[in-house]
């Protein structure tokens, strides 16, 4: 089972209900009878009430709906489970993106309308702001986003242009570039702490591979999809303090031309 938990209720009526959680990439039938079974597994081991989740990253309902499975012998029906069904994909990014904390993360992944990409990550980005958060749920929340919204060369422009347009230019940008150092920062630390406890070359080179990895990232997030040039060269980067500094020229740089790569 991808997450159980135990959750008190509003009323105290009953106290605790479980909670059941499935996250699938795709939708499919199959899951109306695994899901039962793990229904049954948990009402027979708790003996409480059991709300059982599924969220389809890719297919499935328009949004939050339900299905039911029946088990049933010929025309005799045994017994009907029910649980909630929801679909991101075939969903409005409205359905989702200011209902809750939650909703931009889950509006990230959301394609049941006409809203173009970069329009839709800036409307992610703007709920991100208003959203009652603390700054560790507004960064989760902002990673969420620059990981299901990923735009190509053009769409990255439209959404720059986007941002300079709005009324919180300044407080969208700010919020991008904590994530960015964020991002910088962790695979810094990660791949110091890596060559520091392993002490070998192995595990200099695994530190290394680390950076590198966010490194690029880090400039797909902020200038779309890298030419197959600039992937190449930067993946034959091999030393922590040059690959340190090359974050921090593209935290500072507007475009790829601007790094100066010759482009």
């Amino acid at each position: 089972m991808d997450l159980v938990a135990e959750v008190p209720t509003r009323d105290g009526s009953p106290p605790l209900v479980i909670v059941h959680t499935e996250v699938e990439r795709d939708f499919g039938v199959a899951m109306d009878r695994r899901l039962f079974r793990y229904f049954a597994h948990l009402k027979i081991k708790y003996d409480r009430p059991v709300i059982p989740i599924v969220l389809f990253l890719r297919g499935g309902p328009a949004g939050v709906g339900a299905r039911t499975y029946r088990d049933a012998f010929g025309d005799f029906v045994v017994n009907e489970f029910t649980y909630c069904a929801i679909g991101l994909s075939r969903a409005a990014l409205d359905d989702f993106v200011a209902t809750s904390p939650l909703g931009p993360a889950l509006a990230a992944c959301t394609r049941g309308d006409d809203l173009p990409r970069y329009e839709r990550k800036y409307r992610c980005m703007e709920a991100i702001l208003d959203a009652e958060v603390d700054d560790a749920q507004r960064l989760l929340l902002l990673n969420a986003v620059e990981t299901y919204l990923e735009l190509d060369k053009k769409q990255h422009l439209q959404y720059t242009r986007r941002v300079e347009q709005s009324s919180k230019r300044e407080e969208v940008q700010d919020m991008e570039t904590t994530w960015a150092d964020r991002l910088r920062e962790t695979g810094r630390l990660e791949g110091l702490e890596t060559g520091r406890l392993e002490g070998t070359e192995a595990g200099r080179q695994e530190g290394v591979a680390v950076a590198r990895r966010l490194l690029l990232e880090l400039m797909t997030s902020r200038f779309g999809s890298l030419p197959a040039a600039v992937e190449q060269r930067f993946a034959a980067l091999d030393d922590l303090a040059e690959i340190s500094a090359w974050s921090d020229r593209v935290l500072r740089a507007g475009s790829l031309t601007e790094l100066g790569l010759g482009l």
